[in-house]
């Protein structure tokens, strides 16, 4: 009498383990951009919370706002975005998520000093099938 596996046995075994296989790449892949579109947004609405924060505190009497290119996200003050202003404080973007917002980027943000109010808009970061809409309303108030 002969003891062991049959090839047939040992196929069947490795294709079994070769679906499940699959199945994960497939789960790690879609989490793997999930994951990266939901960073990316919590970057993006810390720096707005951040810019309308010392807008509506006044600090440097100033308005405050967030500029978005293909890089970065740069936190800036004042009433439009300088790139040779010293007060600027790039943060680097992804460069596996998308945003758009009309008309396209690069954009920005400006919120009025003391009130913190601004202009509605909504801004879509993408990455892969996963997105993140962030709603900015004209209060100031940030929605996601």
């Amino acid at each position: 009498m002969q003891r062991g596996f049959s090839l047939f046995e040992v196929l069947i075994v490795i294709g079994i383990l070769g679906v499940v296989a699959l199945f994960t790449v497939g789960i790690d892949t879609r989490s793997i951009s999930r994951s990266t579109a939901s960073a990316e947004s919590t970057v993006l609405l810390q720096m707005l919370i951040h810019a309308r924060s010392r807008a509506m505190n006044n600090e440097y009497q100033m308005p405050h706002g967030v500029y978005v290119d293909a890089n970065n996200f740069v936190l800036f003050r004042g009433n439009s975005y300088d790139p040779l202003a010293a007060g600027n404080e790039p943060t680097p973007r992804s460069t596996q998520v998308s945003i758009s917002i009309p008309p396209a980027v690069p954009f920005e943000v400006v919120f009025t000093q003391l009130s913190g109010t601004t202009s509605a808009q909504t801004v879509k970061l993408a990455s892969g099938v996963d997105s993140v809409d962030i709603d900015i309303k004209e209060t100031g108030a940030i929605a996601w």
